[in-house]
């Protein structure tokens, strides 16, 4: 085992209490925890990207692929939906299979895993189909991606994709017809109102 000498134990209790007294007093956290917390999500997406065993959930599609795999405990934590199903005892949750939801595709499904372990979106988000996020966000109530769609995901290149979308027949949808009003009314698509 460890050895640790015949010393006295090494107290950390008062250092902790510097550590707090360091900080901005305003419970943010600190440069180092950011960055340890933006490691760990970081590796655990890359676990459920590659299908590593550490990763217990299995997302299947439709057609039977298991592109991907997830954390049970990740997926808890950042929505509830996902909480449900494993403390219901469903039978997808027993076998450690959650299916994808019809209609959504491989490349907007890691966008998705994306958001869900970095709480941020990069280039998987860049390459899904904003449609499927949105849908993926209200289906699994994943809160911060659909406010970052209707924030920063609808611009000049896609508002008309965005606002043909809002107006589908399913769910609401008006933050997205508003937000693709707004942007419009405020001269970005160069056209004045």
């Amino acid at each position: 085992g460890a050895h640790l000498g015949g010393g006295a134990k090494w107290q950390l209790r008062e250092a902790v209490q510097r550590t707090r007294g360091k900080d901005s007093g305003d419970g943010a956290p600190t440069s180092r925890e950011i960055s340890a917390l933006k490691r760990l999500g970081e590796g655990l997406l890359e676990q459920a990207l590659c299908c590593s065993d550490r990763a217990d959930i299995v997302f299947e599609f439709c057609d039977g692929r298991r592109p991907f795999r997830g954390h049970s405990g990740v997926l808890v934590a950042v929505s509830d939906t996902y909480g449900a199903l494993f403390r219901c005892g469903m039978v997808e949750a027993k076998k450690g299979v959650v299916g994808v939801p019809p209609g959504i595709t491989e490349v907007s499904f890691r966008g998705f895993l994306e958001y869900l372990y970095l709480g941020r979106c990069g280039d998987a988000c860049g390459a899904a189909d904003g449609r499927e996020l949105v849908v993926l966000s209200e289906m699994y109530n994943v809160s911060g991606l659909r406010e970052w769609l209707l924030e920063d995901g609808i611009g000049v290149e896609n508002v008309c994709a965005a606002f043909e979308f809002g107006l589908v027949d399913e769910g609401d949808r008006s933050d997205v017809l508003a937000a693709c009003v707004e942007l419009v009314e405020a001269g970005a698509c160069g056209v004045k109102v």
